[in-house]
Protein backbone atom coordinates (compact mmCIF):
# COMPACT_ATOMS: atom_id res chain seq x y z
CA UNK A 1 0.00 0.00 0.00
CA UNK A 2 1.32 3.46 -0.94
CA UNK A 3 1.95 5.35 2.29
CA UNK A 4 1.24 9.05 2.52
CA UNK A 5 4.30 11.24 2.33
CA UNK A 6 5.35 13.20 5.38
CA UNK A 7 3.51 16.33 4.31
CA UNK A 8 0.44 14.77 2.72
CA UNK A 9 -2.55 17.12 2.76
CA UNK A 10 -5.45 16.86 5.18
CA UNK A 11 -8.37 15.45 3.19
CA UNK A 12 -12.15 15.54 3.71
CA UNK A 13 -14.20 12.95 1.78
CA UNK A 14 -17.82 13.95 1.18
CA UNK A 15 -20.21 11.08 0.60
CA UNK A 16 -23.97 10.55 0.69
CA UNK A 17 -23.75 7.70 3.21
CA UNK A 18 -21.39 5.47 5.15
CA UNK A 19 -21.69 1.82 6.21
CA UNK A 20 -23.07 -0.01 8.03
CA UNK A 21 -26.50 -0.01 6.49
CA UNK A 22 -28.07 -0.35 3.09
CA UNK A 23 -28.80 2.19 0.40
CA UNK A 24 -25.11 2.82 -0.26
CA UNK A 25 -25.25 3.13 -4.04
CA UNK A 26 -22.27 3.27 -6.38
CA UNK A 27 -21.17 6.81 -5.50
CA UNK A 28 -21.30 6.25 -1.74
CA UNK A 29 -19.45 2.95 -2.19
CA UNK A 30 -16.74 4.61 -4.31
CA UNK A 31 -16.19 7.40 -1.78
CA UNK A 32 -16.22 5.00 1.18
CA UNK A 33 -13.51 2.88 -0.48
CA UNK A 34 -11.47 5.99 -1.21
CA UNK A 35 -11.81 7.06 2.43
CA UNK A 36 -10.76 3.65 3.74
CA UNK A 37 -7.85 3.39 1.30
CA UNK A 38 -6.53 6.77 2.42
CA UNK A 39 -6.90 5.68 6.05
CA UNK A 40 -5.01 2.46 5.36
CA UNK A 41 -2.21 4.53 3.83
CA UNK A 42 -2.01 6.77 6.93
CA UNK A 43 -3.39 9.90 5.35
CA UNK A 44 -5.02 12.46 7.62
CA UNK A 45 -8.56 11.95 6.33
CA UNK A 46 -12.12 12.29 7.59
CA UNK A 47 -15.42 11.26 5.98
CA UNK A 48 -18.51 13.49 6.00
CA UNK A 49 -21.81 11.76 5.17
CA UNK A 50 -24.53 14.30 4.39
CA UNK A 51 -27.49 11.96 3.70
CA UNK A 52 -26.94 9.39 6.43
CA UNK A 53 -29.55 7.68 8.59
CA UNK A 54 -28.32 9.29 11.83
CA UNK A 55 -26.32 12.12 13.35
CA UNK A 56 -22.99 11.00 14.79
CA UNK A 57 -19.44 12.29 15.18
CA UNK A 58 -16.20 10.52 15.95
CA UNK A 59 -12.54 10.98 15.18
CA UNK A 60 -12.79 9.79 11.57
CA UNK A 61 -16.45 10.15 10.55
CA UNK A 62 -19.19 12.76 10.65
CA UNK A 63 -22.72 11.65 9.84
CA UNK A 64 -25.68 13.94 9.33
CA UNK A 65 -29.31 13.19 8.59
CA UNK A 66 -30.76 15.48 5.92
CA UNK A 67 -33.72 17.73 6.83
CA UNK A 68 -36.13 15.13 5.49
CA UNK A 69 -39.32 17.20 5.51
CA UNK A 70 -37.68 20.07 3.62
CA UNK A 71 -35.98 17.77 1.13
CA UNK A 72 -39.21 15.85 0.53
CA UNK A 73 -41.15 19.10 -0.03
CA UNK A 74 -38.57 20.39 -2.50
CA UNK A 75 -38.41 17.10 -4.39
CA UNK A 76 -42.21 16.90 -4.55
CA UNK A 77 -42.33 20.45 -5.93
CA UNK A 78 -39.73 19.49 -8.56
CA UNK A 79 -41.69 16.40 -9.53
CA UNK A 80 -44.98 18.29 -9.84
CA UNK A 81 -43.43 21.22 -11.70
CA UNK A 82 -41.66 18.98 -14.18
CA UNK A 83 -44.81 16.91 -14.67
CA UNK A 84 -46.37 20.08 -16.06
CA UNK A 85 -43.34 21.53 -17.87
CA UNK A 86 -42.07 18.18 -19.19
CA UNK A 87 -45.04 15.79 -19.18
CA UNK A 88 -44.75 12.03 -19.66
CA UNK A 89 -41.02 12.12 -18.97
CA UNK A 90 -38.89 10.56 -16.23
CA UNK A 91 -37.79 13.34 -13.87
CA UNK A 92 -35.65 12.80 -10.78
CA UNK A 93 -32.26 14.42 -11.40
CA UNK A 94 -33.19 17.95 -10.30
CA UNK A 95 -34.75 16.66 -7.09
CA UNK A 96 -31.63 14.62 -6.31
CA UNK A 97 -29.35 17.62 -6.93
CA UNK A 98 -31.40 19.98 -4.79
CA UNK A 99 -31.84 17.36 -2.06
CA UNK A 100 -28.10 16.83 -1.79
CA UNK A 101 -27.37 20.55 -1.91
CA UNK A 102 -29.79 21.17 0.96
CA UNK A 103 -28.41 18.23 2.96
CA UNK A 104 -24.85 19.41 2.38
CA UNK A 105 -25.40 22.51 4.47
CA UNK A 106 -25.58 20.35 7.61
CA UNK A 107 -21.96 19.20 7.28
CA UNK A 108 -20.52 22.69 6.75
CA UNK A 109 -19.83 23.49 10.41
CA UNK A 110 -17.93 20.24 11.23
CA UNK A 111 -16.19 20.49 7.86
CA UNK A 112 -14.90 23.96 8.73
CA UNK A 113 -13.72 22.71 12.15
CA UNK A 114 -11.70 19.98 10.43
CA UNK A 115 -9.92 22.64 8.31
CA UNK A 116 -9.14 20.39 5.33
CA UNK A 117 -6.54 21.23 2.73
CA UNK A 118 -8.50 19.24 0.14
CA UNK A 119 -12.18 18.32 -0.11
CA UNK A 120 -13.16 15.44 -2.39
CA UNK A 121 -16.82 15.65 -3.37
CA UNK A 122 -19.17 13.81 -5.75
CA UNK A 123 -20.99 15.62 -8.53
CA UNK A 124 -24.38 14.04 -7.85
CA UNK A 125 -26.07 15.68 -4.90
CA UNK A 126 -23.58 18.59 -5.16
CA UNK A 127 -23.31 19.04 -1.36
CA UNK A 128 -21.43 22.35 -1.59
CA UNK A 129 -23.72 23.99 -4.17
CA UNK A 130 -25.45 26.13 -1.49
CA UNK A 131 -22.52 26.27 0.95
CA UNK A 132 -19.29 28.16 0.95
CA UNK A 133 -16.03 26.29 0.62
CA UNK A 134 -14.01 26.39 3.86
CA UNK A 135 -11.22 28.97 3.83
CA UNK A 136 -8.02 27.67 2.28
CA UNK A 137 -9.54 24.39 1.08
CA UNK A 138 -9.22 23.09 -2.47
CA UNK A 139 -12.11 21.18 -4.01
CA UNK A 140 -11.67 18.00 -6.06
CA UNK A 141 -14.93 17.18 -7.87
CA UNK A 142 -15.50 13.59 -9.02
CA UNK A 143 -17.75 13.34 -12.09
CA UNK A 144 -19.63 10.11 -11.38
CA UNK A 145 -23.11 10.98 -12.63
CA UNK A 146 -23.68 13.68 -15.30
CA UNK A 147 -27.46 13.94 -15.82
CA UNK A 148 -27.16 14.68 -19.54
CA UNK A 149 -25.76 11.25 -20.43
CA UNK A 150 -29.02 9.57 -19.39
CA UNK A 151 -30.95 11.32 -22.16
CA UNK A 152 -29.78 8.63 -24.58
CA UNK A 153 -31.29 5.95 -22.35
CA UNK A 154 -33.96 3.85 -24.02
CA UNK A 155 -36.54 3.77 -21.23
CA UNK A 156 -40.25 4.17 -20.71
CA UNK A 157 -41.03 6.92 -19.96
CA UNK A 158 -38.00 8.59 -21.57
CA UNK A 159 -35.83 10.91 -19.45
CA UNK A 160 -36.71 14.59 -19.29
CA UNK A 161 -34.18 16.88 -20.97
CA UNK A 162 -35.45 19.82 -18.90
CA UNK A 163 -34.88 17.87 -15.68
CA UNK A 164 -31.33 17.03 -16.76
CA UNK A 165 -30.49 20.63 -17.76
CA UNK A 166 -31.80 22.04 -14.49
CA UNK A 167 -29.84 19.45 -12.52
CA UNK A 168 -26.69 20.40 -14.42
CA UNK A 169 -27.36 24.06 -13.56
CA UNK A 170 -27.44 23.21 -9.84
CA UNK A 171 -24.34 21.02 -10.12
CA UNK A 172 -22.55 23.88 -11.89
CA UNK A 173 -22.91 25.98 -8.72
CA UNK A 174 -20.83 23.30 -7.01
CA UNK A 175 -18.41 22.98 -9.91
CA UNK A 176 -17.54 26.70 -9.80
CA UNK A 177 -15.77 26.04 -6.49
CA UNK A 178 -13.71 23.14 -7.91
CA UNK A 179 -9.97 23.23 -8.53
CA UNK A 180 -9.66 19.78 -10.12
CA UNK A 181 -12.12 17.36 -11.74
CA UNK A 182 -11.56 13.61 -11.66
CA UNK A 183 -13.51 11.29 -13.96
CA UNK A 184 -13.62 7.54 -13.23
CA UNK A 185 -13.32 6.61 -16.92
CA UNK A 186 -12.42 8.09 -20.28
CA UNK A 187 -16.10 7.80 -21.16
CA UNK A 188 -17.05 10.00 -18.20
CA UNK A 189 -14.32 12.51 -19.08
CA UNK A 190 -15.73 12.85 -22.58
CA UNK A 191 -19.25 13.26 -21.20
CA UNK A 192 -18.04 15.86 -18.70
CA UNK A 193 -16.30 17.92 -21.37
CA UNK A 194 -19.46 17.85 -23.49
CA UNK A 195 -21.69 18.97 -20.64
CA UNK A 196 -19.87 21.42 -18.37
CA UNK A 197 -17.73 24.52 -18.62
CA UNK A 198 -14.62 24.19 -16.50
CA UNK A 199 -11.26 25.85 -17.02
CA UNK A 200 -9.25 23.72 -14.60
CA UNK A 201 -7.59 20.32 -15.07
CA UNK A 202 -9.76 17.28 -15.87
CA UNK A 203 -8.14 13.90 -15.23
CA UNK A 204 -9.20 10.26 -15.57
CA UNK A 205 -8.96 8.57 -12.18
CA UNK A 206 -10.72 5.16 -11.90
CA UNK A 207 -12.59 4.22 -8.75
CA UNK A 208 -10.45 2.24 -6.34
CA UNK A 209 -10.92 -0.54 -3.82
CA UNK A 210 -9.75 -0.53 -0.20
CA UNK A 211 -8.69 -3.43 2.00
CA UNK A 212 -12.28 -3.49 3.29
CA UNK A 213 -13.23 -6.09 0.67
CA UNK A 214 -10.64 -8.57 1.87
CA UNK A 215 -12.06 -8.48 5.40
CA UNK A 216 -15.65 -9.35 4.41
CA UNK A 217 -16.92 -12.43 6.21
CA UNK A 218 -19.09 -15.13 4.70
CA UNK A 219 -22.85 -14.72 4.97
CA UNK A 220 -24.98 -17.42 6.59
CA UNK A 221 -26.79 -19.47 5.60
CA UNK A 222 -25.07 -19.92 2.21
CA UNK A 223 -26.99 -18.58 -0.76
CA UNK A 224 -27.37 -22.00 -2.38
CA UNK A 225 -29.03 -23.21 0.82
CA UNK A 226 -31.30 -20.16 0.87
CA UNK A 227 -32.33 -20.83 -2.74
CA UNK A 228 -32.43 -24.61 -2.28
CA UNK A 229 -30.42 -25.32 -5.42
CA UNK A 230 -27.88 -28.06 -6.06
CA UNK A 231 -24.20 -27.50 -5.34
CA UNK A 232 -23.38 -27.73 -9.06
CA UNK A 233 -26.18 -25.39 -10.20
CA UNK A 234 -24.82 -22.09 -11.53
CA UNK A 235 -25.32 -19.00 -9.38
CA UNK A 236 -25.50 -15.70 -11.27
CA UNK A 237 -25.09 -12.18 -9.90
CA UNK A 238 -27.25 -9.52 -11.58
CA UNK A 239 -26.19 -6.15 -10.12
CA UNK A 240 -29.14 -3.77 -9.63
CA UNK A 241 -30.88 -5.52 -12.54
CA UNK A 242 -34.36 -4.55 -11.33
CA UNK A 243 -33.78 -0.85 -12.07
CA UNK A 244 -34.31 0.97 -15.37
CA UNK A 245 -30.74 2.28 -15.67
CA UNK A 246 -29.26 -1.17 -15.10
CA UNK A 247 -31.39 -2.73 -17.84
CA UNK A 248 -34.57 -3.60 -15.97
CA UNK A 249 -36.46 -4.14 -19.21
CA UNK A 250 -34.15 -7.09 -19.91
CA UNK A 251 -34.72 -8.72 -16.53
CA UNK A 252 -37.70 -10.95 -17.42
CA UNK A 253 -36.22 -12.18 -20.73
CA UNK A 254 -32.81 -12.64 -19.07
CA UNK A 255 -34.31 -14.86 -16.36
CA UNK A 256 -36.24 -16.76 -19.05
CA UNK A 257 -33.03 -17.31 -21.04
CA UNK A 258 -31.18 -18.53 -17.95
CA UNK A 259 -34.03 -20.96 -17.33
CA UNK A 260 -33.89 -22.19 -20.94
CA UNK A 261 -30.14 -22.80 -20.84
CA UNK A 262 -29.79 -24.46 -17.42
CA UNK A 263 -31.63 -27.32 -15.72
CA UNK A 264 -31.47 -25.36 -12.50
CA UNK A 265 -29.95 -21.99 -11.62
CA UNK A 266 -29.84 -19.43 -8.85
CA UNK A 267 -29.83 -15.65 -9.29
CA UNK A 268 -28.84 -12.91 -6.84
CA UNK A 269 -30.28 -9.49 -7.76
CA UNK A 270 -28.81 -6.71 -5.66
CA UNK A 271 -30.19 -3.29 -4.83
CA UNK A 272 -33.56 -1.64 -5.18
CA UNK A 273 -36.44 -3.23 -7.05
CA UNK A 274 -38.44 -0.70 -9.05
CA UNK A 275 -42.16 -1.43 -9.01
CA UNK A 276 -42.34 -1.85 -12.79
CA UNK A 277 -39.82 -4.72 -12.58
CA UNK A 278 -41.21 -6.38 -9.44
CA UNK A 279 -43.23 -9.01 -11.33
CA UNK A 280 -40.11 -10.31 -13.09
CA UNK A 281 -38.45 -11.05 -9.73
CA UNK A 282 -41.58 -12.70 -8.33
CA UNK A 283 -42.47 -14.90 -11.32
CA UNK A 284 -39.23 -16.31 -12.75
CA UNK A 285 -39.13 -19.65 -14.59
CA UNK A 286 -39.79 -22.60 -12.27
CA UNK A 287 -36.18 -23.83 -12.54
CA UNK A 288 -34.66 -20.41 -11.68
CA UNK A 289 -34.55 -19.45 -8.01
CA UNK A 290 -34.22 -15.70 -7.40
CA UNK A 291 -32.80 -14.05 -4.28
CA UNK A 292 -33.81 -10.40 -4.39
CA UNK A 293 -33.55 -9.05 -0.83
CA UNK A 294 -33.51 -5.34 -1.68
CA UNK A 295 -30.92 -3.12 -0.06
CA UNK A 296 -28.43 -5.03 2.09
CA UNK A 297 -25.71 -3.81 4.42
CA UNK A 298 -22.53 -3.20 2.46
CA UNK A 299 -20.55 -6.14 3.88
CA UNK A 300 -23.47 -8.56 3.50
CA UNK A 301 -23.99 -7.54 -0.11
CA UNK A 302 -20.31 -8.19 -0.87
CA UNK A 303 -20.47 -11.56 0.87
CA UNK A 304 -23.39 -12.58 -1.35
CA UNK A 305 -21.57 -11.37 -4.48
CA UNK A 306 -18.55 -13.50 -3.57
CA UNK A 307 -20.75 -16.64 -3.47
CA UNK A 308 -21.76 -16.23 -7.12
CA UNK A 309 -20.11 -17.90 -10.11
CA UNK A 310 -20.55 -15.25 -12.82
CA UNK A 311 -21.97 -11.72 -12.96
CA UNK A 312 -24.30 -10.72 -15.80
CA UNK A 313 -24.71 -6.98 -16.32
CA UNK A 314 -27.43 -5.67 -18.62
CA UNK A 315 -26.76 -2.04 -17.63
CA UNK A 316 -27.57 0.38 -20.43
CA UNK A 317 -25.19 3.07 -19.21
CA UNK A 318 -22.25 2.88 -16.81
CA UNK A 319 -19.63 5.33 -15.54
CA UNK A 320 -17.07 2.92 -14.04
CA UNK A 321 -19.23 0.46 -12.16
CA UNK A 322 -18.32 -0.16 -8.53
CA UNK A 323 -20.49 -3.30 -8.62
CA UNK A 324 -18.44 -4.80 -11.46
CA UNK A 325 -15.15 -3.63 -9.95
CA UNK A 326 -16.04 -5.23 -6.62
CA UNK A 327 -17.20 -8.47 -8.26
CA UNK A 328 -14.03 -8.94 -10.29
CA UNK A 329 -11.87 -7.84 -7.33
CA UNK A 330 -13.47 -10.76 -5.45
CA UNK A 331 -12.78 -13.13 -8.37
CA UNK A 332 -16.23 -13.21 -9.96
CA UNK A 333 -15.90 -12.86 -13.77
CA UNK A 334 -18.33 -10.55 -15.57
CA UNK A 335 -20.29 -10.72 -18.81
CA UNK A 336 -21.63 -7.25 -19.53
CA UNK A 337 -23.11 -4.99 -22.16
CA UNK A 338 -20.40 -2.75 -23.60
CA UNK A 339 -22.01 0.36 -22.09
CA UNK A 340 -20.26 3.59 -21.13
CA UNK A 341 -17.08 2.95 -19.19
CA UNK A 342 -17.56 -0.82 -18.84
CA UNK A 343 -15.07 -1.79 -21.61
CA UNK A 344 -12.42 0.17 -19.67
CA UNK A 345 -12.99 -2.15 -16.71
CA UNK A 346 -14.03 -5.54 -18.13
CA UNK A 347 -12.09 -7.48 -20.75
CA UNK A 348 -8.78 -9.14 -21.58
CA UNK A 349 -5.43 -7.37 -21.34
CA UNK A 350 -1.81 -8.39 -20.81
CA UNK A 351 -2.74 -8.81 -17.11
CA UNK A 352 -5.28 -11.51 -18.00
CA UNK A 353 -9.06 -11.53 -18.23
CA UNK A 354 -11.81 -10.54 -15.84
CA UNK A 355 -14.74 -10.92 -18.22
CA UNK A 356 -16.30 -10.25 -21.59
CA UNK A 357 -18.31 -7.35 -23.02
CA UNK A 358 -20.92 -7.69 -25.76
CA UNK A 359 -22.96 -5.20 -27.80
CA UNK A 360 -25.55 -3.30 -25.77
CA UNK A 361 -28.98 -4.93 -26.01
CA UNK A 362 -27.83 -8.30 -27.37
CA UNK A 363 -29.20 -10.58 -24.66
CA UNK A 364 -28.24 -13.76 -26.52
CA UNK A 365 -24.58 -12.75 -26.69
CA UNK A 366 -24.67 -11.67 -23.04
CA UNK A 367 -25.85 -15.13 -21.98
CA UNK A 368 -23.38 -16.79 -24.37
CA UNK A 369 -20.56 -14.83 -22.74
CA UNK A 370 -21.79 -15.72 -19.26
CA UNK A 371 -21.99 -19.41 -20.13
CA UNK A 372 -18.53 -19.31 -21.71
CA UNK A 373 -17.07 -17.87 -18.50
CA UNK A 374 -18.93 -20.50 -16.48
CA UNK A 375 -17.56 -23.33 -18.66
CA UNK A 376 -14.02 -21.94 -18.46
CA UNK A 377 -14.27 -21.80 -14.67
CA UNK A 378 -15.51 -25.37 -14.46
CA UNK A 379 -13.02 -26.71 -17.00
CA UNK A 380 -10.12 -25.06 -15.17
CA UNK A 381 -9.23 -22.75 -18.07
CA UNK A 382 -10.05 -19.78 -15.84
CA UNK A 383 -9.70 -19.54 -12.07
CA UNK A 384 -11.21 -17.02 -9.70
CA UNK A 385 -7.78 -15.99 -8.35
CA UNK A 386 -6.79 -15.15 -11.95
CA UNK A 387 -9.84 -12.89 -12.30
CA UNK A 388 -9.04 -11.16 -9.02
CA UNK A 389 -5.34 -10.77 -9.84
CA UNK A 390 -6.12 -9.33 -13.26
CA UNK A 391 -8.38 -6.67 -11.76
CA UNK A 392 -6.11 -5.89 -8.83
CA UNK A 393 -3.07 -5.44 -11.07
CA UNK A 394 -4.88 -3.26 -13.60
CA UNK A 395 -6.48 -1.06 -10.94
CA UNK A 396 -3.83 -1.19 -8.24
CA UNK A 397 -4.86 0.76 -5.14
CA UNK A 398 -1.20 1.48 -4.37
CA UNK A 399 -0.61 3.09 -7.78
CA UNK A 400 -3.92 4.94 -7.58
CA UNK A 401 -3.05 6.55 -4.24
CA UNK A 402 0.38 7.57 -5.48
CA UNK A 403 -1.22 9.22 -8.50
CA UNK A 404 -3.87 10.91 -6.37
CA UNK A 405 -1.19 12.45 -4.17
CA UNK A 406 0.65 13.66 -7.28
CA UNK A 407 -2.56 15.24 -8.61
CA UNK A 408 -3.61 17.07 -5.47
CA UNK A 409 -0.23 18.11 -4.09
CA UNK A 410 0.16 21.01 -6.58
CA UNK A 411 -3.24 22.33 -5.42
CA UNK A 412 -2.01 22.87 -1.87
CA UNK A 413 1.69 23.57 -2.45
CA UNK A 414 2.73 27.06 -1.36
CA UNK A 415 3.53 29.43 -4.25
CA UNK A 416 7.17 29.74 -5.14
CA UNK A 417 8.85 33.02 -4.30
CA UNK A 418 10.07 35.14 -7.15
CA UNK A 419 13.86 35.27 -7.21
Amino acid sequence: MHQASRHAPRVAILTPRLPPGGAMGGIATAHFNLFRALQDANWEVKAFAYEDARDADDRFEVRRRPPRALVAAVQTACRLGLAVASPFRLSYQLGASLGGAIAGRRILEPLERFRPDVIISPDKGCPLAFARKPNGARLVWIAHNNPMRFLALDSSPPPSALDARLAVAVESLDLRKADLVLCPSRYMRDEFLRTYRFDGPVEVFPNLISEELDSVRSATPPLRAVLEIAADAPLFYLPAAATTVKGGRFLAPLLAEIGRRHAQAGVFISGNVEHVHLAATQRPPSNVRVYCPGLLAYAENLARVRECDVALSSALTENFSMSLLEATWLGVPVAAFSAGGTPELIGTTDAGTNGITVPVGDLGKLCDAGDLLLRRLRDGELARPQVATCTRERFSTTRALARLEALIRPLVAPPRRLQ
